[in-house]
């Protein structure tokens, strides 16, 4: 029966083991998680900035290739 508020957990060695995993198993999955995001993030730009904007640029030569044809 514990009679204080809190419990001290600093001596025991299986609640620190556990703690220590926890925070080792969620650094493991929040750093790959928002590397994924960084660079999905990065890729998305790079999509808006050449892929498009090439597309439309390519697109503006032909219609004033054509323009300049007839």
């Amino acid at each position: 029966m514990f009679l204080e508020d809190e419990i001290d957990f600093g001596a025991d060695l299986y609640s620190l083991y556990f703690i220590f995993l926890a925070k080792l198993g969620s650094l493991m999955f929040y750093i790959p998680e928002g590397a994924g995001r960084t660079f999905l993030a990065l890729y998305i730009g790079y999509l808006t900035l050449f892929e498009v904007l090439t597309v439309n640029r390519s697109y503006s030569e032909d219609t004033y290739l054509a323009s300049k044809r007839n």
